[in-house]
């Protein structure tokens, strides 16, 4: 069963509309393709780079003792780098 939630949740009609566009902090670029991870072909890949150098990082991370090699990957490069990064990539699921 899907659940539509703009149906559930109608926004407030006090509140402002939305611009949906993406925002940037100075010091940092960003792009996004569909790289095929969802089945929409909707965009499920981006890359945020610290574009001035490194910049400091932090993640939340599964307590799952068997936890999926990306996930060991990223803890030990964090711990590695002290909590610093130049980069972030970020997919999204189905």
């Amino acid at each position: 069963m899907t659940t539509d939630f703009d149906v559930l949740f109608p926004a407030h009609p006090a509140l402002p509309e939305v611009e949906r566009r993406a925002r940037i902090p100075a010091g940092f670029v960003a792009g996004g393709v569909a790289a095929g991870i969802k089945a929409s072909g909707r965009p499920d890949i981006a890359l945020i780079v610290a574009s001035g150098g490194p910049a400091a990082a932090a993640a939340v991370f599964t307590p799952n003792t068997f936890a999926a090699a990306p996930v060991r990957l990223s803890r030990a490069n964090l711990a590695a780098s002290s909590g610093w990064a130049r980069a972030v990539v970020s997919t999204s699921g189905s």
